[in-house]
């Protein structure tokens, strides 16, 4: 999981698919492991990873500063400072990038 943007992107669409598109129940452990097998991922790594404190401190300072941001949802996006929640509101996102 650790390899670059492309596969952190991979990770970002086969994972937001499975929470928004096509909905399976990410709380469940085989709903997972077949989500990332289905990506081409190893999932034994990746539960490896998600068990690791540094992985797990990263995580919990990622949700503070996205609290203090604002940050009451996912998926949220900020486009500079102007933040956009919501899978319906992708269009908006797309329109501010352009």
């Amino acid at each position: 999981m650790r390899r670059g943007d492309a596969e952190f992107q991979r990770y970002l669409t086969a994972v937001f698919s499975a929470m928004f598109e096509h909905p399976c129940n990410m709380s469940v452990p085989t709903e997972i492991d077949a989500v990332l097998q289905q990506a081409g991922f190893d999932s034994m790594e990746f539960m490896a990873l998600i068990n690791d404190q540094a992985i797990k401190d990263q995580l919990k300072k990622n949700t503070t500063e996205a609290v203090e941001r604002g940050v009451f949802g996912a998926p949220t996006f900020f486009i500079g400072d102007e933040m956009y929640w919501g899978q319906d509101r992708l269009h908006f996102v797309d329109q501010a990038l352009a």
